[in-house]
């Protein structure tokens, strides 16, 4: 009996290791697909398995972009452009085991609106996103949040100020728990502005207005390991080829930290950067470079140093809009818009060790063309020691509605043990001590449906299993 214990725990392991090194990403293209109209697609890093898991359709939703969200239900989310039911775009979900493809809620035709950003994740139940919007004056953009699980749907914020900002763009949560984003109209310029929206009272604030020093900021901020924000305009600088900007958020200080001369880039669109593992920041530009096509770039705000890693050719990718992500093998995955033998956009590895560039899949109007968006690594965090003791720990009932019970003392000596459940993302949802020598009863009412992991740990070990929490 202990040998074939040992044996399945080397094969776990053995697979546990194996796709450890071999992310499954996920992404959208904004054409092509069974209607024409976008598809989800996915791939492993190293270009094998690739597919198109689900094809969109108007009435559903369609024209994707920007990257999918991965939640702690095991779900990803994303936004539609246009579609729906009131053709004005949609928000949407996707089980990645099974490619079932949800229209969640069909944004409302009053004038002309779109979603323009990614859905920006505070936790498993509540997202953030923005919305253009022509035709109704004087709006001409929304601040929303939306639960995923209850459906419901918010306007938190209405731009109707020309002063603080029109035309909001892409947004991201801090680690301040505020919402930061940028405009590219209004403002004392009119030339877009910076803000915050502090959740927490409904506050929105008008944090610095864009000049023609720099200006069309339409990328995602990211935040800085100095605590920092960093952005990307497609507009201004020295060489009137945009720049890169920080900002700090304690006493307003705007800096242009880079110009770009077009020769090392030229960003557009949705080019924004991305805060690796090493505390630098990755991104790519929509033009400029040798072939005019775009690059791949470093920032290091620690000296504000910029270097330019890789030229696209056309042949290997053209004309990339959104930005890169760093998956769990600490290499950069992306997509162009373009380029590639089919002309319809490529998906790409950069490796940080030693600056290799790999073309991982040629897209085309039958997979999948045309990227606006970026990738996201679909990752289950289960440790070696959960692989280990994997069914060791009996819970019952599994799938759980409202608790579940635990009998320690069957595996356990200590007095005390620490109970924990966490999501898929490996966030900590819930945790507490108990007593070993007794049946142990956990409330989980205010846990939404998905997959957990729960682990009982004492000072000498720990077990883990999965739980499944299914609501009527």
């Amino acid at each position: 009996m202990k040998k074939n214990l040992l044996v399945i725990l080397v094969i776990l392991l053995n697979v546990y290791f194996t796709n450890a090194q071999i992310p499954l990403l996920w992404g959208v293209v904004a054409n092509g697909g069974a209607q024409g109209q976008g598809a989800i697609i996915k791939i492993y890093g190293d270009s094998t398995g690739f597919d198109t898991a689900c094809s969109m359709v108007q009435s559903t939703g369609y024209f994707p972009g920007g990257h999918l969200v991965l939640n702690g239900d095991g779900m990803f989310y994303g936004t539609c452009f246009l579609g729906g039911t009131n053709s004005a775009g949609a928000l949407f979900r996707v089980n990645p085991s099974t490619n079932v493809y949800t229209d969640l809620y069909n944004l409302d035709s009053l004038g002309t609106s779109w979603v323009n950003s990614d859905l920006v994740r505070e936790n498993d139940s509540t997202f953030y996103g923005v919305i253009i919007q022509s035709g109704i004056i004087p709006y001409t953009g929304r601040l929303f949040r939306f639960n995923p699980f209850s459906n419901a749907y918010t306007t938190l914020y209405s731009y109707n100020d020309t002063l603080t900002g029109e035309w909001p763009r892409n947004i991201m949560v801090a680690s301040n728990h505020k919402i930061y984003g940028t405009t590219t109209g209004g403002g004392l310029n009119n030339l877009g502005v910076l803000f915050s929206f502090d959740p927490s009272n409904n506050t929105y604030t008008d944090l610095h207005d864009f000049d023609s020093s720099a200006y069309v900021a339409t990328g995602t901020i990211s935040e800085g390991a100095n605590g920092l924000l960093y952005g990307v305009t497609g507009s201004g600088g020295t060489h009137l080829k945009g720049t890169i900007f920080s900002f700090d958020t304690a006493n307003y200080t705007y800096i242009t930290v880079h110009d770009f001369d077009g020769t090392t880039g030229q960003p557009n669109w949705n080019n924004g950067l991305t805060k690796a593992s090493n505390n630098k920041f990755y991104g790519m530009t929509y033009l400029g470079g040798q072939n005019l096509v775009g690059v791949i770039f470093c920032f290091d705000p620690s000296g504000n140093a910029y270097g330019m890693l890789h030229e696209f050719d056309g042949t290997n990718g053209a004309y990339p809009i959104s930005t890169l992500m760093q998956a769990s093998d600490n290499k950069l995955y992306g997509m162009t818009n373009a380029g590639g033998s089919n002309g319809d956009g490529i998906i790409f590895r950069f490796d940080l060790t030693d600056s290799s560039f790999a073309n991982l899949k040629n897209l085309s109007a039958s997979t999948g063309s045309g990227p606006y968006g970026g990738l996201t690594e679909f990752l289950v965090p289960v440790n070696i020691v959960q692989l280990a003791a994997i069914d060791a720990l009996q819970i019952y009932p599994n799938p759980a509605t409202d608790k579940f019970r635990i009998h320690p003392s069957d595996i356990f000596r200590k007095d005390i043990v620490t109970i924990t459940i966490q999501n898929v993302l490996g966030e900590v949802v819930r945790t507490e001590t108990a007593s070993s020598k007794q049946d142990v009863s956990v409330d989980v009412k205010t846990l939404s449906n998905g997959i957990y992991f729960v682990s009982v740990t004492d000072i000498e070990k720990q077990l883990s299993t999965k739980l499944v929490i299914r609501k009527n």
